[in-house]
Formats: structure tokens, sequence, C-alpha cells
């Protein structure tokens, strides 16, 4: 694991080297700021730059990794005597874990500072964040694993994160009746980013890389992405409040069928043969 996580970072040392540039800046700019409005009066000089941090590297994750499907760098490295699920966790853990952490601690160190008073009110906003792109970044890496070519990883989670942030007010009204308080929702939160990402590793050290031009790389999920695909797109249009008359709501079918199908045609594949024999 040693090795792998050595090995991973001389590798990508440009990318780490740019996230940190990066962060450098945001940092300097969220100091420059507090300081210059600090002494104004009715200005907030808390910007909550954890938040922000966190988001920023975890872009540059996602480019470092469909980066490396490009270049193919996953078979080099399994010749290097790393494991599928060592490169798993290696990244993981400097991509996901570490960013995420750090960001936080910046922030605290930061906000203890600078603005002291706040730092109760920082850390949750610092705790709640890192629990939901902890969770968000489970799905991009299942994502990731499941799906084959990387325009279809990027279709795929813009797909799923679109479809969420629309049905997730249906979600959070059921969730608010059986939850009722923050912190229990923040565990539900990591308890089902560490499921996902538990079954993310299992995927990693049982799939081939020669499956990386499949659209669905795991063949018994093939039908449950065209169901997701369906499902996911029916709930939003049935969201819809005008959906009041029989015409409207037949209509409702109408995308998640033609979705749906598309979704299909690139998993399997189908060939039409048409023929005028007799």
């Amino acid at each position: 694991m040693k090795q792998a996580i050595k090995l991973y970072t001389t590798i990508r040392k440009n990318q780490f080297i740019m996230a940190s540039l990066l962060g450098i800046f945001l940092i300097v700019f969220a100091v420059g700021s507090n300081l210059l409005f600090r002494n104004i009066p009715n200005q907030e000089t808390d910007y909550e730059l954890g938040p922000v941090l966190m988001v920023v590297w975890l872009i540059v994750t996602v480019i470092v990794l469909l980066n490396d499907q490009s270049r193919h760098l996953d078979t080099w490295l399994y010749t290097q005597n790393i494991s599928r699920g060592q490169l798993f966790l290696t990244r993981v853990i400097l991509m996901v874990v570490g960013p995420i952490i750090a960001a936080s601690v910046i922030d605290i160190c930061l906000t203890a500072m600078l603005e002291y008073h706040n730092i109760s009110r920082v850390l949750m906003v610092d705790i709640t964040a890192a629990a939901n792109l902890f969770f968000i970044s489970s799905v991009f890496i299942g994502i990731f694993i499941v799906i084959g070519p990387n325009w279809m990883k990027a279709a795929g989670t813009v797909f799923t994160f679109g479809a969420g942030i629309m049905v997730g007010p249906i979600f959070n009204n059921v969730l608010g009746s059986r939850v009722n308080t923050d912190t229990r929702i923040l565990m539900v939160t990591i308890i089902a980013a560490l499921v996902i990402f538990i079954a993310g590793y299992y995927c990693a050290i049982n799939i081939s890389d020669d499956t990386l031009d499949e659209a669905v790389r795991i063949r018994y999920l093939k039908w449950p992405v065209v169901i997701f695909v369906f499902v996911s797109t029916l709930t939003v249009t049935m969201s819809n409040p005008n959906r009041n008359t029989v015409g409207t709501f037949l209509a409702g079918f109408i995308l998640p069928l033609i979705c749906a199908a598309v979704t299909f045609g690139f998993i399997f594949k189908p060939t039409l043969k048409v023929t005028w024999d007799k």
C-alpha cells in the first residue's frame, strides 16, 4: 500500500502541485478579503473557505481520474506490483479523503486565527460539507468504475446528480419524517457513502481493464442501469405539479421512455437485421 501511494503521488506530482497552488490562491483571497472587510460595518467576513476548497480539489480529482483512464495508466500501474485494491484505496485516500480533511483543517485553523468567535459554526459547516461531498464522491467513484468510456462517465454523472437535485426534495420530505436531527442525517450520509465505497472496492478488484469500451462494465448491472434511467426520469417528470390531466400524465412517460431506449441502445448495442427473404 505504501508503494502504491508513493508511486501514484510521484506520477501525479504536477497535478498535486496545481491543486496546491489553487488552494493557496483561495486561501490568500479569503484571508485578504477577511482583513479588508472585517472593519467595515455590516460586512460578512466568514467566507466558509473549507467547502470551497473541498469542491475545487474534488473537481481536480475528477479531471485526474478521467485523465488516468484516457492514458491507460491503470494497466501500467498493475505491472508495478500494485493490486487493483491498492490502487483503489490509494485514489480514495489521496484524491477524496485527503482533500476533504486538508480543507477542513485549513478552514478551522484560519477561523481560529481570524474569526475565533465563529469557529463552532464553521466547524459544523465543514462537517456537513465534508459528509455531503464524501457521499457525492462515492457516487462518482461508483460511476467511474461501473461505466466505461469517459464521455459516458461524464454523461452518467451529470444525469445522476441532475436527477438527484430534481428528485431530492421528495426524498428529503420522506427522510425528514423519520430523521429529525442533523446529526442523524450526517450519519446516514456517511454510512451510505461507505457502503458505496465498499461496493466500489469490490467491483474495482474484480473488473478487467478489457471492459473499458463497454458502456456498463458489469454484466448484471446493465439492466439495473436502464431501469434507473427510466425510473429517475419518470420521477422527475411526474413530480411536475402541472400534470393534473390524463394527457399531461401520459406525456410524462415519453421522455423517460426515450432516455431508457437511448441508454438501452448504448449498453446492449442491438443490431437490426432486415431481410426480404421469405
